[in-house]
């Protein structure tokens, strides 16, 4: 999946510095390490959504068996039992989640801090150098007259930070909503997601329901994305070889 951040660490083993060599792949193995926290994160969502939906479809069966003519239906023992198992599922899903979201962010910060370094640029440290790195990059590549390689580099740069950084602190991390209420949903591709709505909206806000109501994303698209962007940021660097702190010392 990741051929081409592979095929950019080669290049830059064959840098005669092995100081510069050892930082600049020891910077690149942090982008190994999450990306394989985050798969371990998806394989145990998977586990639980699985339990989840099967326990779900078990409610809503029961619940149509046992209803009376007038629709009503009794909690009865059997009810109950699943109804508890719901209800021990759902941190559980939460709990990944968030987990792949908290990751996944600081993955995107890692490798805003290998870009840093690559270009001699010292970020400010406040807060997400992935926010920093959208902020700046145009002017960075301007002012270093860098190739913008591939050209959808930048794009994806500010997909991610809309997609990932922006839930994982409005949502996760700093939310800022006290009335925000969270719950589990789920669709026909019977993954589940979190939905957090807020109660006791103003006439304004009903009126706008993206302010109202959020939803996390599916983490298989999400993860399918990250590794878009790491083999795109891989190319870039790549293609910046010679502007880089490599100079025109590598071997290639």
């Amino acid at each position: 999946m990741l051929e081409r951040v592979n095929h950019l660490v080669e290049e830059i083993r064959k840098h005669r510095d092995v100081r510069i060599t050892n930082v600049a792949c020891s910077s690149i193995g942090n982008w190994y390490s999450y990306y394989e926290f985050m798969k371990i994160i998806i394989s145990r969502y998977k586990e639980v959504n699985d339990e989840y939906i099967k326990a779900m479809e078990n409610e809503m069966y029961l619940i149509k068996t046992k209803s009376d003519e007038s629709g009503k239906t009794e909690m009865d023992d059997e009810l109950l039992e699943v109804d508890q198992r719901l209800k021990d599922l759902g941190p559980r899903l939460h709990l990944e989640i968030e987990s792949f979201y908290i990751f996944a962010k600081v993955l995107l910060d890692r490798i805003a801090d290998t870009f840093g370094y690559y270009f001699h640029h010292k970020w400010k440290n406040r807060g997400s150098t992935h926010s920093e790195l959208c902020f700046d990059v145009g002017k960075i590549c301007e002012n270093k007259k860098l190739v913008v390689h591939p050209p959808n580099i930048v794009d994806l740069i500010e997909e991610l930070r809309e997609k990932i950084v922006k839930y994982r602190t409005g949502e996760i991390e700093h939310p800022s909503e006290p009335r925000r209420l969270k719950g589990t949903t789920w669709g026909p591709d019977k993954k589940t997601k979190i939905s957090s709505n807020v109660i006791y909206p103003t006439e304004k806000e009903s009126q706008n329901i993206a302010t109202v109501q959020k939803t996390s994303e599916d983490l298989n698209e999400l993860l399918s994305k990250l590794e878009n962007y790491m083999n795109a940021m891989a190319d870039f660097l790549s293609a910046n070889i010679q502007k880089s702190v490599m100079g025109n010392e590598t071997n290639i």
